[in-house]
């Protein structure tokens, strides 16, 4: 191994920097990895589905540090693969589902009921 690399891989590793945007990086992935692990699965439905993939458009519109590129190249890949397997019928089917009313209920808009 060159001696030159391993000095440079050290004076890298070594430095506080390096381990600081290391941790940020690590709290900038694992929502979207959670996320995508979820994807990836067999076991969501159609509610679930959706779901998860406005989370993610969601988390790539609004993170925080990784930079405006990056940000906007992730946020187009997610949208590129949305395009291509949604449908109109499961925005539908989305929206018809109990749960994602429960996920927009708002204190105010409690149901009135007779005491």
């Amino acid at each position: 191994m060159n001696r030159d690399r391993v000095e440079t891989f050290r004076a890298i590793v070594g430095d506080s920097e390096f381990w600081k945007g290391l941790h940020k990086l690590k709290g900038i992935l694992e929502f979207p990895s959670k996320i995508i692990g979820k994807l990836e699965s067999d076991s969501g439905d159609l509610f679930k589905v959706y779901d998860y993939f406005k989370r993610l458009e969601t988390s790539w519109s609004s993170t925080a540090g990784l930079g405006t590129t990056l940000s906007a190249s992730l946020l187009e890949i997610v949208q590129k693969r949305w395009k291509f397997l949604s449908t109109d019928s499961m925005g539908f089917a989305y929206m018809l589902t109990p749960k994602s009313m429960e996920q927009q209920w708002r204190p105010k808009e409690k149901l009135k009921t007779k005491k």
